[in-house]
């Protein structure tokens, strides 16, 4: 069932063995999980670049799985989103003007619909772009003109905040934009969350923009989004990407060590990760 909720084989196994012996060390968790040291070691430091493990950061190191019902509503909440924003795509393709949202609402796509196109929205943002987005949600052909869009965006002294999961395409996605944002990359900010399975796009607090994720295996360049100023919605789009961030963790991509991923300190927030200096 896990696999339902986005992890692979070995994840599954991983979190499974961390959920049923609670905070462990290594060695309890490599017996537990009845890999060799070496996979365990890199499945638990997947599993804790997504969100989905903590650990105490301290010596000795303890490990311990985020609660399942957490996972659940992750995923829970992305098909509820889904649900309210298929409902909101079909009315605009019966009717550009239903839904109550005339002049407010529209389709957009990555190639222009109504005159406009997914870039053109990205483009016109003036101080923050919030992104909810894994590589494999976006069509193959919009991934670099995605990353030019949003490196010109932070050359010119704008900020990003890009939520993403781990996989390569999501790494070769943040290098490259690295690579070609280098008067900017200053104001990118990025954090790692697993399962994601969002395409969100918050533009200066004040427009929204927003495409299905369940047309899998296959993201169409033709497929049409929605794009929105209607206030109420744009409120509860910044509301829903806030979470989501709250719940990420700093992103690296560089070779890591579990101790780099501590418990927060903060009353409350023990379940919720933050990074820590490598020691």
């Amino acid at each position: 069932m896990l696999h339902f909720f986005g992890l692979s084989g070995r994840e599954a196994r991983v979190y499974l063995a961390l959920w049923q012996k609670g905070a462990v060390e290594a060695r309890g968790l490599v017996e537990a999980a009845r890999l060799s040291r070496a996979t365990c070691y890199r499945v638990l430091l997947k599993l804790l670049s997504r969100g989905l493990a903590v650990s105490s950061g301290q010596w000795p190191q303890k490990f311990r799985a985020i609660p399942f019902e957490d996972v659940y509503a992750r995923v829970a909440t992305t098909f509820r989103d889904e649900l309210e924003l298929r409902e909101r795509l079909g009315a605009l393709v019966m009717n550009p003007l239903s839904n109550g949202h005339a002049g407010a609402s529209q389709l957009v796509g990555w190639k222009a619909i109504q005159g406009s196109g997914a870039l053109d929205w990205i483009s016109r943002s003036r101080h923050q772009i919030d992104v909810a987005v894994r590589a494999r949600f976006l069509p193959a052909p919009a991934r670099g003109e995605l990353v030019r869009v949003l490196a010109r965006f932070l050359s010119q002294g704008g900020r990003i905040r890009l939520l993403t999961d781990v996989a390569p395409a999501d790494r070769r996605l943040v290098i490259r934009l690295h690579r070609e944002a280098t008067l900017g990359v200053g104001g990118l900010e990025i954090r790692g969350l697993g399962p994601l399975a969002s395409h969100l796009y918050v533009l200066d607090s004040r427009r929204v923009l927003r495409f299905s994720v369940l047309g899998f295996p296959a993201p169409s360049v033709t497929a049409p989004g929605l794009g929105t100023s209607d206030p109420v919605y744009v409120r509860n789009q910044v509301l829903r990407f806030e979470s989501l961030w709250g719940a990420g963790i700093p992103a690296s991509f560089e070779r890591r060590s579990t101790r780099s991923f501590g418990f927060r300190s903060q009353p409350g927030d023990s379940r919720i990760p933050s990074a820590r200096p490598e020691p």
